[in-house]
């Protein structure tokens, strides 16, 4: 398995060659690094099942709370910062507590695959 790791990095450092910011290459190429290490240590820290499901619940919750805090401010209950009104469409914006709709979105966006293993896995 390390071994495809090494040579996606590889990849990766070659297509600094057509880059036009070798700055955003490079923090691209970080992010790649971290994110495989932090593979790697999920791997080699959560072995059994029982483990396993206690992080995916760790991950659910904050992700449940937000959702739940997302659909107050969908009807324009908003308990921590004053509702942003839409004029045009006359409904609220939804950031939960990201303050950017589309991040708030992809978040919640990232964990349906986790909530869907828990309710029909």
């Amino acid at each position: 398995m390390i071994y495809s790791l090494v040579i996606f990095i590889i990849f990766c450092l070659l297509s600094f060659i057509n880059s036009i910011s070798l700055e955003e290459s490079f923090k691209s190429l970080i992010n790649v690094v971290l994110y495989s290490c932090l593979f790697f240590i999920v791997v080699e820290f959560f072995k059994d099942r029982k483990q396993i499901e206690r992080m995916l619940n760790i991950l659910l919750l904050p992700a449940v709370v937000t959702s739940v805090y997302c659909c107050f401010q969908y009807y324009g209950y908003d308990l921590f910062f004053l509702p942003r009104n839409v004029l045009d469409l006359g409904s609220y914006v939804v950031v939960g507590f990201i303050d950017n709709p589309n991040v708030c979105a992809g978040y919640l966006v990232l964990h349906l695959p986790l909530v869907m293993y828990k309710l029909w896995g």
